[in-house]
């Protein structure tokens, strides 16, 4: 009991967005005048992790600014397909990315590996190992209870309780000791994201 309850008190939690790109313009948290390559940055201020989809990227050079001046600590993950590894490179090689987590469809658990290439044009990602790539399908939801997963994606909710509920049984079946909790950034809101860090702080992670 005691051992398990040290593996509880050591683990960390991010919090952030899924589909960070998507998160609604009109709900007040970025100021009205703020550029739109400067979001990323002020929304890196307050929250700690966030998962951009790539397709949502339509030139690498056209979104350089976008990954400026971020925290050293920001966790940046991309959602991607095969087709996006060369954007995906330009990004980590003239950017300077480092990317957290790159996510895949359950049919692409080896995107990395189809082509030997890859891995050393990705090096300096920090996304080599296999652990860093991660299916959607293994991503621990409400419907997916998916053991071990080192990532949460959770639904918008006016119930914190039911967030506590969640995040408990998440962490309970998770072996991972850094764990990352997204929201849905195409239907979160400000407030509800804020609530919820708060409510990771205040469970002691």
């Amino acid at each position: 009991m005691l051992a398990k309850l040290i593996c509880f008190m050591n683990k960390s939690i991010r919090v952030g967005l899924f589909n960070w790109a998507s998160f609604p313009l009109q709900n007040g948290f970025y100021p009205a005048d703020l550029p739109a390559e400067w979001k990323l940055s002020f929304y890196a201020n307050e929250f700690e992790s966030a998962c951009i989809n790539l397709c949502e990227i339509v030139a690498a050079d056209q979104f350089f600014e976008w990954f400026e001046d971020l925290p050293e600590e920001f966790q940046l993950s991309f959602m991607i397909d095969p087709s996006q590894l060369n954007m995906l490179t330009e990004l980590v090689n003239q950017g300077g990315l480092k990317i957290h987590y790159l996510l895949v469809a359950p049919s692409e658990p080896d995107i990395l590996s189809q082509n030997s290439a890859n891995k050393t044009l990705l090096s300096g990602a920090t996304i080599c190992d296999s652990e860093r790539v991660v299916s959607l399908s293994t991503i621990w939801t409400p419907d997916n209870d998916s053991q071990s997963s080192a990532i949460a994606l959770l639904p918008d909710s006016n119930d914190l309780r039911l967030y506590r509920q969640w995040i408990e049984l998440w962490v309970e079946n998770s072996s991972q000791q850094k764990l990352t909790l997204w929201l849905d950034g195409r239907t979160a809101r400000y407030s509800t994201l804020s609530e919820l860090r708060t409510l990771v702080e205040l469970m002691g992670y």
